[in-house]
């Protein structure tokens, strides 16, 4: 290279240029340009943005359709602190930031649920739910969803099975309590099954109705049966499994 050469150091390559610089440098084996170097390299982690705090985890179910849904939230680890966290939830109809907000109905500040009441059945814009941590350290999510949407229903209660002749069983349920109108907003069912010597259960339905009869079951073998629930619509998902029933003496021939 004409006036001047390459050379490398631990600030990088750079061309050092002939006169009294580039004999300095060469005596020194220190590059005048290092200082700068270095600098321009830490910069960067001199002014970074501090990372934004973890936002509450929050989560709503319509498990009382339509009568109100109901939100729920945890605080990631790194939010848990020897000072009781509190928050703020409300709540619009729409995406538009000029809608109306109202609050989600808390116990207390502290508690980490809410419930949104009387809601609007089949709106074609969704809730926007916002809770926004106000201590120890200030952080917000904000959590779309259309009620139908997440309609699951609490599992069905009292399961109870009566023996029936000819190698039968009858199985009878409830609806969940919470869920308010189930002779308007009509639930369906599944039944899963298994006697005690078996691995896997068989599954029957959807069941409109709030009784079975199960049949070509094993005379003298113990079941174990549970029911799950849905909308009749087939909206959101399935419950969970009820509390498992248990015929309460062997199946008679």
């Amino acid at each position: 290279m004409v006036g001047g050469w390459w050379r490398q150091g631990w600030g990088g390559s750079w061309p050092c240029r002939g006169g009294e610089g580039g004999k300095r440098e060469a005596r020194t084996g220190v590059p005048r340009h290092s200082l700068s170097l270095s600098l321009s390299f830490s910069a960067p982690s001199l002014f970074s943005a501090p990372a934004a705090p973890p936002q509450p985890r929050v989560r709503c179910r319509a498990s009382r359709y339509p009568v109100a849904v109901d939100c729920s939230w945890t605080l990631p680890p790194a939010l848990h602190s020897a000072t009781p966290a509190s928050f703020i939830a409300t709540y619009r109809l729409g995406v538009a930031a000029h809608g109306e907000s109202r609050p989600c109905l808390q116990l207390t500040p502290e508690a980490t649920s809410c419930i949104i009441p009387d809601v609007q059945m089949f709106s074609m814009v969704p809730y926007i739910l916002n809770v926004t941590t106000v201590q120890p350290w200030p952080s917000s999510s904000f959590v779309p969803f259309v009620p139908e949407r997440i309609i699951k229903p609490d599992p069905p209660e009292g399961v109870r099975l009566s023996p029936l002749p000819g190698q039968r069983l009858w199985v009878q349920w409830e609806p969940p309590r919470s869920w308010p109108f189930p002779e308007i907003f009509a639930l369906k069912y599944r039944i899963r099954y298994k006697h005690h010597r078996s691995p896997r259960f068989r599954q029957v339905g959807p069941i409109e109705a709030t009784s079975f009869t199960l049949r070509v079951v094993r005379p003298q073998a113990r079941y174990c049966i549970q029911v799950a629930a849905q909308d009749l619509t087939d909206y959101g998902e399935m419950s969970d499994w009820s509390l498992p029933a248990a015929a309460s003496k062997p199946m008679g021939k």
